[in-house]
């Protein structure tokens, strides 16, 4: 994991009764905190302040410069709600669902496809060849911007 080897990055996997928190540093990835609330319990705005209370105590402990969170939308909007807005912007992906079964290795993975889809956006595609020779003719007709030998 060497885009993690500088500085730990905090992988929160959550829902509405369940949360996991991995730390990705150096070549591993390691569960640092979780827990569950029975779904039969109606206090979510206590599940919901545990959470976020885990978050603040993980940042001031470990320092992470980026947090990558796996969660429905709707438990992803309660979580950066009540997060301070410099925490907020340690957050660089959001993945929207359930993802508190899954292995930490997959959401890994997932974070790997979406790193790649984005670094293949990013990238210009090559220039045609008519571009090309539009380019080639323009500066044909300012003379002025040629290189000129003395």
């Amino acid at each position: 994991m060497p885009q993690f080897s500088d500085s730990p990055s905090l992988f929160i996997s959550a829902n509405a009764y369940e949360a996991l928190f991995y730390l990705a540093h150096q070549g591993i990835m390691e569960e640092l905190e979780s827990f569950k609330m029975s779904r039969d319990t109606k206090d979510k705005k206590q599940f919901q302040a545990r959470v976020n209370y885990t978050i603040h105590s993980l940042l001031d402990e470990y320092q992470f410069r980026s947090i990558y969170l796996f969660a429905p939308e709707h438990v992803a909007k309660r979580i950066v709600k009540r997060l301070e807005p410099s925490e907020e912007e340690r957050i660089k992906i959001k993945f929207f669902g359930e993802y508190t079964q899954l292995n930490p290795l997959k959401l890994l993975k997932m974070f790997w496809e979406q790193i790649d889809i984005l670094i293949k956006s990013s990238i210009a595609p090559p220039m045609s060849l008519k571009i090309k020779k539009i380019i080639d003719h323009r500066s044909l007709r300012h003379p002025a911007i040629q290189k000129i030998k003395i």
